[in-house]
């Protein structure tokens, strides 16, 4: 890779990094402030004088810091059930709290398919403009995923593709 290159990459990830300290920073309340991004936090302490919103790691890095910060965070509650006739998709149960703008959580699911019974399979697509990329890789893949969930099926498997909307 040329010089010019790395000096690209580096100019990119520095202008990354800043606009991610000051993004927390434009809010002035609290709510906006939690609402800004999930590492934003919120300074609830009267006396301390700066901005009030900041990302977490530079809330605790401020000397001296703030007292009172307030930084929700997100939980789930994953209720597990054994397989059985009719429990064939695990968790059966997932609540999520809290979950904040820009946040992720990863969720495993497990699938027991049953011999000799019946698979539905839906795809839900989004057929706006902006997705056509995603679409086309999808008409690419839609028979690949077929073929493995046959492939692993002795039942027969019925497609229904259904949208919206004009393409």
């Amino acid at each position: 890779m040329g010089l010019h290159v790395w000096v690209l990459l580096l100019g990119q990830l520095v202008l990354q990094t800043l606009s991610s300290d000051t993004s927390c920073s434009e809010e002035s309340t609290c709510s906006g402030c939690i609402a800004r991004h999930y590492t934003c936090a919120w300074c609830k302490d009267l006396t301390f004088t700066g901005s009030r919103c900041r990302s977490i790691s530079d809330m605790a890095q401020l000397s001296p810091g703030c007292e009172d910060v307030m930084f929700p965070v997100s939980s789930r509650d994953v209720t597990e059930e054994e397989f059985s006739a009719t429990v064939q998709v695990k968790p059966s149960r997932i609540q999520i709290d809290n979950l904040r703008p820009g946040e992720e959580i990863s969720l495993p699911v497990t699938v027991k398919t049953s011999e000799d019974f019946p698979l539905d399979l839906y795809f839900l697509l989004d057929l706006s403009k902006t997705m056509d990329d995603h679409i086309n890789l999808f008409g690419e893949q839609a028979s690949n995923i077929v073929g493995n969930l046959l492939g692993s099926h002795s039942a027969p498997c019925f497609l229904m593709m259904v949208h919206t909307g004009t393409h």
